[in-house]
């Protein structure tokens, strides 16, 4: 059995071995970040510990009588399961081990770090929650070791794991054991300003002496904001240190030391700001989503201690708690914001939580605009997108704006566009398994966050362009549509792929587990369970989300309600408006068709009613005597397929597949963009 390992023999995908803190050291020196060499007593040597010393049953028998509505009994299990692990030994090949290694270093002191084995996800984080023993030397590196294994079961550490719903996972912890940096200043850093969650601001925060004192909250520390883009300096705020945490003679330990005047100044000069918010860039950019960082310098050089994802720039909250939050939510209010019906696509729940979530930060940073109000209507795996008037509007100011600037940008768009589905093509190459990767997960989503934001560009810029623009730009946008257009298909059959192995391990159905959230199947990648199954099995029956901009899930009475009163306002009489994709005025029955399957049919001259088309329809719309779309706009493929057909058609109804049954006679006069119901 491996028991140790070096930082350079370790990469972020190590976290079930080395814990969360020790996969990031590893990961990040191979990444070429300056990180202070050590190893880590792997989570096997925890293992074979507590099975040696036959005490894993006795562990699990106390944990299985905690109840955390009472103080004294947490607090009684840990004092018990604390002293049962200190007062056992070590393993002399591990206590062998450790020591050979520690030897290696040749370092006089090192830090001990706890690393748990279902840490530092983007969900959750056990930073603050179990113990580190900074300065220690070969005397009690030992002695330290065994109180982080102990450490995992302090009383915060336990109301943590019963919070966190991982009471029934197994969790065990590995043990970071790294040169110890002398720090003259040290700190944290945050790639991503977690008050303003402005993407492109990144906060630091620097101390005199160890930085345990600024993590544990005993000094404040001074703060600077640096714009990511521009790399200059936005805000300083330098607050007054009375006092720094330092490294206490030769014998190891800490000690507190007054500052004096010293702690009135300024802690890093602009240059070492500068030269610190590259690194912290260049970590974030390496892992590709917002980085809590702690750092230390020494003798003019910076080290970085450690990465973790940031856990507070996302609405964490479970589904149960968000259809809580669905309860007390006004649907006559929402009901009432004008919103237009901008796309629909047999993509499941899943598959829009996580695409429709780029819509706001991922798109504040990258084009500038972040939406207000977003909303997600879903049925049995047909989902469709609104979005607010006011918003579409503010946000085609903005790209007329950068086309005012800079008519070329359109190609730009619509190369990123194409670029970013490369992106997540590459992606299907992979196994399923590789997705259950919590890392690799991340990056699926963050992929797909960038990909939604140049498909929304796209779409919402092309029914502003002028005659002109759309002469000059219209086939480069149409090129980039249709080469990204059978991504849907690939999306949606590699997460049904990489999904079925985790309904197939719960005994959930695959309809049950696309329903889950983004965050749900990060919460179980990490360790959670999935929620309910009944709970699911009605989501994908009919659900909504509801961003404001965090997403509120709606239950099925809730979302039927909603889209009642939506269709209830946006059609009076016996009359629907959209817009004319190709002339024409035809009268015809409908056939309405919300989500495409193989056998579907449609009789020769019939009017295909349906909320958005796609390649699969094509026969259906050549049988079609004119077309009606709920959602699109002029460059959407029901458009362009009716001006090669010379079909009349009508898109962005919003309601028609609502309002309009099979059979019913109507009037297509796409020159008007007027649908007239004549028998209903």
């Amino acid at each position: 059995m491996e028991l140790i390992r070096q930082f350079k023999k370790l990469t972020k995908n190590d976290v079930s071995l080395a814990g969360g803190k020790g996969a990031s050291l590893g990961e990040m020196i191979n990444a070429g970040i300056p990180v202070p060499d050590g190893f880590v007593v792997l989570s096997d040597s925890f293992e074979r510990f507590i099975e040696e010393t036959d005490i894993n049953v006795g562990i699990d028998a106390i944990l299985d009588n905690v109840n955390t509505e009472y103080i004294h009994i947490v607090e009684d299990a840990s004092a018990q399961i604390q002293a049962i692990i200190l007062g056992k030994d070590m393993p002399q090949d591990i206590e062998k081990e450790i020591m050979n290694n520690f030897k290696k270093l040749g370092s006089e002191f090192v830090a001990v770090r706890s690393s748990a084995t279902s840490e530092d996800s983007a969900s959750a984080a056990w930073a603050g929650q179990l113990d580190t023993f900074l300065n220690t030397t070969k005397d009690n590196v030992l002695e330290n070791v065994k109180k982080c294994w102990a450490s995992l079961f302090t009383p915060r550490a336990i109301f943590y794991r019963f919070e966190q719903k991982l009471n029934k996972t197994k969790i065990s912890v590995a043990v970071v054991v790294q040169k110890m940096i002398n720090s003259e200043e040290s700190g944290i850093a945050f790639s991503v300003h977690p008050v303003t969650k402005d993407t492109n601001q990144l906060i630091i925060e620097a101390g005199l002496g160890l930085g345990e004192a600024i993590v544990s909250g005993q000094v404040t520390p001074d703060s600077y904001v640096v714009d990511k883009q521009d790399r200059h300096i936005i805000d300083l705020t330098i607050n007054e240190q009375s006092k720094a945490l330092y490294r206490r003679g030769n014998d190891g330990g800490n000690e507190w030391k007054d500052l004096g005047n010293k702690g009135k100044e300024q802690v890093l000069t602009e240059k070492e700001i500068i030269e610190l918010s590259k690194l912290i860039i260049k970590i974030e950019n390496h892992y590709g989503f917002p980085c809590d960082i702690e750092w230390a310098k020494e003798k003019g050089k910076f080290h970085i201690t450690q990465s973790r994802p940031i856990t507070t720039l996302q609405d964490n909250v479970n589904g149960d708690e968000r259809e809580k939050k669905g309860d007390q939510l006004d649907l006559d209010e929402i009901s009432n914001l004008p919103w237009s019906k901008r796309w629909e696509a047999p993509l499941s729940l899943f598959v829009i939580y996580t695409g429709v979530g780029g819509y706001f930060e991922p798109m504040k940073k990258e084009i500038g605009y972040s939406f207000t109000k977003v909303l997600i209507d879903s049925k049995e795996g047909t989902s469709g997108c609104y979005l607010l008037d006011s918003d579409s509007d503010d946000f085609a100011r903005v790209l007329i704006k950068r086309l005012k600037k800079n008519p070329d940008v359109l190609l730009e768009w619509a190369q990123k566009f194409k670029d970013n589905g490369d992106i997540v093509r590459e992606l299907y190459k992979n196994e399923p398994e590789w997705f259950l990767n919590l890392n690799n997960y991340n990056k699926f989503t963050q992929d797909l966050y960038i990909f939604g934001v140049y498909l929304v560009t796209i779409t919402q810029v092309v029914d502003r362009l002028t005659e002109k623009q759309l002469k000059k730009y219209g086939s480069a946008l149409e090129e980039s549509r249709r080469y990204t257009e059978r991504i849907f298909f690939d999306l949606e059959d590699i997460v049904n792929k990489f999904l079925s192995l985790i309904a197939d391990k719960e005994g959930y159905s695959l309809g049950e587990v696309n329903a889950c959230s983004v965050e749900e199947i990060q919460d179980y990648l990490n360790g959670s369970k999935l929620p309910n199954k009944k709970d699911l099995k009605n989501r994908h029956k009919r659900s909504s989300i509801y961003y404001c901009p965090e997403p509120i899930l709606l239950n099925s009475e809730q979302a039927d309600e909603l889209l009642g009163k939506m269709v209830s306002k946006s059609f009076e009489g016996d009359i629907l408006k959209g817009t004319g994709a190709y002339k024409g005025k035809i009268k015809g029955k409908c056939k309405v068709i919300t989500r495409y399957k193989g056998d579907v049919e449609l009789k020769e001259g019939e009017v295909l009613v349906t909320g958005m088309t796609d390649p699969r329809f094509v026969p259906l719309m050549k049988k079609s005597r004119a077309i009606i779309t709920d959602a699109g706009g002029v460059l959407c493929h029901a458009a362009i397929i009716s001006r090669e057909l010379k079909i009349p058609c009508i898109v962005g109804t919003k309601v028609a597949t609502q309002v309009l049954k099979d059979g019913d006679d109507v009037e297509v006069d796409a020159d008007k963009g007027v649908v007239r119901i004549l028998d209903k």
